[in-house]
C-alpha cells in the first residue's frame, strides 16, 4: 500500500498563515473557532476627578476582541470622570449590537480592574463615542485587551 506523506502530516493552525495576513494583523481571524476570544464584561475603575481632586471611579468595561480601538462613552468622560477629550474627526469604530459606533475624539486615561490592588492600567486611549449616553461605559478591544491578558477563548 501506498501512503501519501502530504495528508499525513498534520499541520499546526499558524503555519497556515499567510505572510501579508500577519503583517496586517490578521492572525486573530484565523485562529480555530474553539479559540476564538470571547466577549464578556469585569468592572474596572477609571482615573478621573472627583470635586477637583482626582479619584477611580466605577465602570463597567467590556472585552471585545473584534474590535480595533478602544471605545469610551461620552458621557463616562464628561460626567462621571470629568476629564476633557481631544476632538478629532467623525469615524467608525466599529458595531455595538448592530449599531455604529461612531467616534468624535479620543482620551488617554489610566485604569485598573476592580480588586486588583497595583495593577495600573495605562495610560490608555479610547476613543469617545459621538453619542452621549451608548449602551455600554467603554470597550476594550483586541490589542489592549492581549497587552493586559485579558482575552478568554471560546467555548
Amino acid at each position: 500500500m501506498q501512503y501519501s506523506l502530504i495528508s499525513s502530516i498534520k499541520v499546526p493552525w499558524f503555519a497556515t498563515l499567510g505572510v501579508s495576513d500577519i503583517l496586517r494583523g490578521r492572525v486573530e481571524a484565523y485562529l480555530p473557532l474553539q479559540h476564538k476570544p470571547t466577549s464578556y464584561t469585569i468592572t474596572v475603575t477609571f482615573r478621573g476627578y472627583y470635586e477637583k481632586d482626582w479619584a477611580w471611579r466605577f465602570a463597567k468595561l467590556t472585552i471585545r476582541p473584534d474590535l480595533k480601538f478602544n471605545i469610551i462613552s461620552q458621557r463616562l468622560v464628561i460626567e462621571v470622570l470629568d476629564v476633557q477629550f481631544e476632538r478629532t474627526r467623525a469615524q467608525t469604530a466599529g458595531y455595538f449590537h448592530g449599531e455604529e459606533l461612531v467616534t468624535i475624539g479620543h482620551v488617554d486615561l489610566q485604569w485598573q480592574p476592580h480588586q486588583s490592588v497595583n495593577a495600573c492600567c495605562g495610560p490608555t486611549r479610547f476613543e469617545v463615542t459621538e453619542d452621549r449616553d451608548p449602551p455600554f461605559d467603554a470597550i476594550l478591544g483586541y490589542e489592549d485587551s492581549s497587552r493586559h491578558n485579558l482575552l478568554r477563548e471560546g467555548r
